[in-house]
């Protein structure tokens, strides 16, 4: 028993120096992914189409929506896959396309994956994305959140740690990610706020968006503003399935913001707003539910809805999904 009592004294030490270890680790400083989509399908359309997503549609006035899985790593690179799309092994297309190899590297080191949903014009040149990311390295995982808008030749997203090992419990900083969306990208990710890191800039946009809920007639989306400056909203496309019921409200937190029925199957309000310009606001810090309300019963699948929020700012916050 006393032996017992001696080899618990000691695990509880042992225990606690393990713990103020992991707690001094620094915070990673910038860091890169680099890789290719993995769910792409030949569609024998001319470029930009030659390659589609296996989740991809288009939407009324000429918008478009897409899915993709993107991967890069030596434990989750997918030769075979490479070959077929690409003509090369995932490692030898990075190096020779991108000047990098396939993976996280930098602050962090490892392999990564991520889901990305995309909400765009049909020339591919404009829109907003969101996703989550797992990265994976020898001391434990990470995973991450992102949202934001792109251009023609570049995109610009928030990113925010949700939850790690042990190694990364303090992964709670958030940053910017910026580089050019396509089939083999490279991404720069700059990490701020945390206490081994720069302070974030009080411009950033860090817009999120939770899953959409649907009871009856209406749509409920939880909108999260994790910046230092309040979001207005100017502009609100929302699409839902043709033959459906009118568009008839628009709330933010309880408040009308919009009263002027719209037919389905889309609506694009970017003026005739009710209230004042503090009824469209999400503070710094704050978030607020977009309420959509129907005259009548809708479709209960959240991916029948598409739903794209762009603030003053220059901010955007895209909810995609698919079946």
């Amino acid at each position: 028993m006393k032996k017992l009592v001696r080899f618990t004294a000691i695990l509880i030490v042992l225990l606690a120096f393990t713990s103020i270890a992991s707690a001094a680790r620094p915070e990673p400083g910038a860091f890169t992914v680099t890789g290719y989509a993995s769910n792409l399908v030949p569609s024998g359309l001319p470029p930009p189409y030659n390659f589609l997503p296996t989740e991809f549609q288009p939407l009324p006035g000429g918008y478009l929506k897409m899915h993709l899985r993107n991967q890069g790593g030596p434990g989750v690179d997918d030769d075979t896959y490479c070959m077929n799309t690409y003509g090369a092994p995932c490692q030898a297309i990075c190096m020779y396309v991108l000047g990098q190899p396939c993976g996280v590297t930098g602050g962090l080191t490892g392999d990564f994956v991520f889901d990305e949903w995309i909400f765009m014009n049909a020339t591919m040149t404009s829109g907003a994305n969101h996703g989550v990311m797992t990265i994976t390295t020898a001391d434990g995982d990470a995973k991450l959140r992102f949202s934001g808008a792109f251009g023609p030749t570049s995109l610009y997203a928030s990113y925010q740690f949700l939850k790690g090992t042990v190694t990364y419990k303090s992964l709670k900083g958030e940053g910017t990610k910026a580089g050019s969306p396509g089939a083999l990208f490279s991404v720069a990710y700059n990490p701020c706020g945390g206490k081994d890191q720069p302070a974030c800039p009080t411009d950033r946009c860090a817009v999120f968006g939770d899953d959409l809920k649907v009871k009856k007639d209406k749509t409920e989306w939880k909108i999260s503003n994790d910046g230092e400056q309040a979001l207005t909203i100017n502009k609100v496309l929302a699409f839902w399935p043709a033959g459906g019921p009118q568009l008839e409200k628009v709330k933010l937190d309880g408040k009308t913001i919009y009263e002027t029925p719209v037919a389905a199957p889309m609506a694009q309000i970017a003026a005739g707003w009710s209230g004042d310009a503090q009824d469209r606001q999400i503070g710094a810090g704050k978030d607020r539910q977009l309420r959509l309300e129907f005259g009548g019963d809708i479709s209960a699948q959240p991916a029948d809805y598409t739903i794209l929020v762009e603030f003053e700012s220059g901010c955007a916050v895209p909810f995609v999904a698919f079946p």
